[in-house]
């Protein structure tokens, strides 16, 4: 069975393209920032608790947390081909459209949970993210 393919104004898919780029990266700096935040807080924690354990060998470290991870690369590889195609329109599949111009993904709901979780912190602000 094939795709379904239409085609698009070239310009506006670039434009919408960057457009989910930055909200992406945008999202990735805030997620770094928190996860940050909470790895210090937890590693506190984990020194606390070592300096309160009479037997340091038994001491196991626990930390549980994923560092979130961006997916800029797939935005970027996109947009090189589109401004590299010849012509005013492009034509892409609904996998294509889906993705690149709807900024839906198959990574979108684990990476809509990094964020919650994340950002679920207190004051960000005083965390610059790099």
């Amino acid at each position: 069975m094939h795709d379904k393919t239409t085609t698009v104004d070239k310009l506006k898919a670039i434009e919408t393209l960057k457009a989910n780029r930055s909200k992406h990266e945008n999202e990735y700096k805030t997620a770094l920032a928190g996860y940050k935040k909470k790895l210090a807080r937890r590693l506190q924690s984990e020194l606390d608790r070592l300096n309160t354990t009479a037997e340091t060998n038994t001491f196991v470290l626990s930390i549980g947390l994923v560092v979130p991870e961006h997916h800029l690369n797939e935005y970027d590889e996109y947009l090189a081909l589109l401004e590299w195609s010849h012509g005013e329109t492009i034509e892409v599949t609904m996998d294509e459209f889906r993705h690149f111009i709807m900024n839906n993904w198959s990574w979108s709901r684990s990476w809509n949970q990094t964020l919650v979780f994340y950002s679920d912190i207190d004051d960000l602000s005083e965390i610059e993210p790099d």
